[in-house]
């Protein structure tokens, strides 16, 4: 299983330098954002930063009609999360 989850800055970069100590010392705020963590759903694709999509930096070019230009932005964004490839639950 994938979660998104938020935890602070200092948590995260204090238990990757010193895991046995930070693990016990914050517990509770890594159990917390574990908890509200967003589970993200089994086969979802590739997840990127779509709010990217309103600045179009990456294109320099008109020469697209509209899907095409759509599809040229989404394959040159950068993957944040990588595409889950187990089927999804429930589809056909």
């Amino acid at each position: 299983m994938k979660i998104v989850i938020d935890i602070p800055e200092d948590v995260f970069e204090s238990a990757k330098s010193s895991p046995n100590y930070y693990l016990a010392y914050h517990f509770e705020k890594i159990w917390r954002a574990i908890v509200n963590g967003i589970p993200l759903p089994k086969g979802h694709g590739r997840l990127i930063d779509a709010d990217e999509m309103k600045t179009m930096k990456n294109i320099q070019s008109a020469n697209f009609n509209a899907v095409e230009l759509i599809r040229f932005w989404i394959d040159n964004q950068q993957t944040i999360i990588e595409a889950d490839t187990a089927e999804r639950s429930g589809e056909a």
